[in-house]
């Protein structure tokens, strides 16, 4: 799907999410339960791409912005039934479902921002900016997470400077 839609071919890419979304919930209830949760993230995740396969600015989409926010929703009512977890062992599941959350509310701010809503799209950009902080205490040392933390900031920034607020922008 991620393929088609470098390809410039968002329908086709949204039809094989499709596909596999519904994979995941095939599997959701044939893995173990010790695996479930892995599987419940990976379609968290997969939900939120449907959104973004939908309306991102910077790749090919559907450029349908209100699908987007549905799709978005659907991703974040999975991760809030799902929860946070326990920091031990599952550490990894636990980093994952805040990067997913950082990436869900800052691709959402990013969508609200392009439909005129900059006051809901702060909201959303500093829920992102707090779940980059959280994974980022995490796995302090994975400059990936610090990068998403960068760039959450980074957009947050622009949407303040929108509002316009130039002093909340440069903090």
């Amino acid at each position: 799907a991620l393929g088609l839609r470098a390809d410039k071919k968002p329908e086709e890419s949204v039809k094989v999410m499709q596909q596999a979304l519904d994979l995941l919930d095939q599997a959701a209830t044939a893995v173990p339960t010790n695996q479930q949760r892995a599987v419940r993230l990976n379609q968290a995740a997969t939900l939120f791409r449907m959104g973004q396969f939908h309306d991102t600015q910077s790749v090919p989409s559907l450029n349908k912005p209100e699908v987007a926010l549905e799709w978005f929703a659907k991703s974040e009512a999975l991760l809030d039934q799902l929860g946070a977890g326990a920091v031990t062992d599952a550490q990894a599941n636990t980093l994952q479902w805040h990067q997913i959350r950082a990436s869900l509310f800052g691709a959402r701010a990013l969508t609200k921002a392009r439909l005129n809503g900059i006051r809901d799209a702060r909201g959303d950009a500093e829920k992102a900016v707090q779940e980059r902080r959280l994974a980022a205490q995490l796995a302090p040392n994975n400059t990936a997470v610090l990068d998403g933390l960068i760039s959450e900031a980074a957009n947050l920034g622009v949407i303040l400077l929108r509002q316009p607020d130039p002093e909340a922008a440069l903090k």
